[in-house]
């Protein structure tokens, strides 16, 4: 699944990243058992949070997910931005142990 996003993510704006391992975790918020597959990057890029956000909800779309799919416990893919320039996007993302553990594995210190 990683494959096909990162061949959607646009070079120009996306031109170097680094992926984390993944790491399985049960969902938090859905009664569907499926496991989620979990990774973090780092990406350097100049364009801003709100191109950068446009671009991910595309690559989300065409990736297969809907706008229902949350409300009716299907997630085929979730791009979210966590920080960006040292500021944490998603407090609540931070708090996840896989997303600390993986930011530190990429050497993020200051996650």
């Amino acid at each position: 699944m990683m494959d096909a996003v990162c061949s959607l993510l646009p070079r120009q704006v996306f031109g170097q990243w680094r992926f984390s391992r993944y790491v399985l975790t049960k969902p938090v918020f859905f009664a569907n058992p499926a496991l989620f597959a979990n990774a973090v990057a780092v990406v350097r890029t100049a364009a801003d949070v709100d191109e950068l956000r446009r671009l991910l909800k595309a690559v989300e779309a065409l990736m297969g997910r809907a706008p229902a799919d949350k409300g009716e416990g299907r997630v085929v893919v979730d791009l979210d931005i966590i920080i960006a320039d040292g500021r944490v996007l998603r407090p609540d993302d931070m708090r996840r142990d896989y997303n600390m553990l993986l930011l530190a594995e990429l050497g993020c210190k200051d996650s």
